[in-house]
């Protein structure tokens, strides 16, 4: 929404160079009819919705940074909803204690990489890295056989060895 803050029957100058530079914008961007101008405020209300929701999950009262917008513009560009953007925060909290963008980030774009798009694939994809993991631990493999190891320390002879 835009006010114009009419003074009398004039505009004031602050509101008016501000329509003037988003004429501009739009006119270098050949947004020149009513209905590409309805499309393109429709886009740019879309676009605050979306971080605003963000920034709601993320508990951010402050304004967010350049960057941090840039983060939000990707995940939206990227096609993540709200609730994977919440996935991916609770992740990044779980294990790191606090907000981190980058960290955020690696998350959303692993997923990307595997085209998971829905919690549902989140859950799975957890369930299928929790087992490989698991597998990893229970079958490890000791450089070193264990009988062999003991069979050596119930022959050694510390005085032989020259150690004592």
């Amino acid at each position: 929404e835009i006010s114009l803050g009419l003074v009398g029957s004039e505009m004031c100058i602050r509101d008016r160079s501000y329509l003037v530079t988003v004429m501009r914008g739009w006119f270098e961007q050949d947004i020149c009819t009513y209905q590409q101008i309805e499309q393109e405020i429709i886009r740019l209300s879309n676009i605050k919705k979306y971080e605003f929701k963000v920034l709601k999950i993320f508990g951010q009262t402050a304004k967010p940074s350049k960057q941090q917008l840039e983060f939000i513009e990707k995940w939206r560009t990227m096609g993540f909803t709200v609730e994977m953007l919440e996935i991916a925060y609770n992740k990044c909290v779980d294990n790191t204690n606090k907000l981190n963008y980058k960290y955020i980030d690696t998350i959303l774009s692993n997923w990307a990489g595997k085209s998971i798009t829905t919690p549902e694939q989140v859950t799975h994809e957890d369930e299928k890295y929790h087992t490989s993991k698991k597998n990893k631990n229970t079958n490890k493999q000791t450089s070193y056989d264990l009988d062999d190891f003991e069979k050596f320390a119930m022959n050694f002879d510390l005085e032989k060895s020259g150690k004592l």
